[in-house]
């Protein structure tokens, strides 16, 4: 059962002799926080659908809202396609939500057979707004064919919701053309 919003129940007694009494005219209000989390998105640097060439640098960045309750047990994983290099950076540490003041801790690990960065966050304090970064580059070698594009997106779940996707970041790919010439 999910209960978004507000919940009225009707109080419900029981005495030793077993008698049930319902108090029908005096109903409680209990309000359940909504959990896990909102506005979970994926954006990238260059923005979405800008072209990219061998050797650019891509910065994605995930980030999500941990609503209503506190989020334990928080994992993101972002499996990077093998055309790009292996990070150079990505967030780890302490994290800080600006404008609430709000701070997290987040390990983050990289897997370089899976091509796969994994950031765990043990506690996410209700309304903290989590940014996470990284920093990668596509492999010089590559050599892009017409139509070929990188596409991303990343996973989240936690103890307290189900595991969900970020919308797909999409970048098409070309070879870096470069004509020579010489004036005289």
């Amino acid at each position: 059962l999910e209960v978004n919003g507000d919940a009225f129940v009707n109080i419900v007694g029981r005495c030793s002799s077993d008698l049930t009494i319902t108090d029908d005219d005096n109903v409680s209000q209990i309000t359940v926080p909504n959990g896990g989390i909102t506005a979970l998105q994926k954006s990238s640097d260059p923005a979405p659908s800008s072209l990219l060439y061998p050797d650019a640098e891509v910065r994605y960045f995930i980030e999500f809202i941990a609503n209503g309750r506190d989020l334990s047990n928080v994992v993101v994983s972002d499996i990077l396609d093998e055309r790009f290099t292996v990070p150079s950076r990505f967030s780890n540490g302490e994290i800080r939500d600006d404008e609430s003041g709000l701070t997290a801790t987040v390990s983050g690990t990289y897997d370089e057979t899976a091509h796969k960065l994994i950031w765990s966050l043990a506690n996410v304090p209700a309304g903290m707004k989590v940014r996470l970064e990284l920093v990668t580059s596509v492999k010089v070698d590559i050599q892009p064919e017409n139509d070929d594009s990188i596409s991303n997106t990343a996973t989240f779940s936690s103890s307290d919701s189900s595991e969900t996707s970020t919308n797909t970041v999409t970048h098409p790919l070309s070879a870096l053309e470069i004509l020579l010439s010489k004036v005289a």
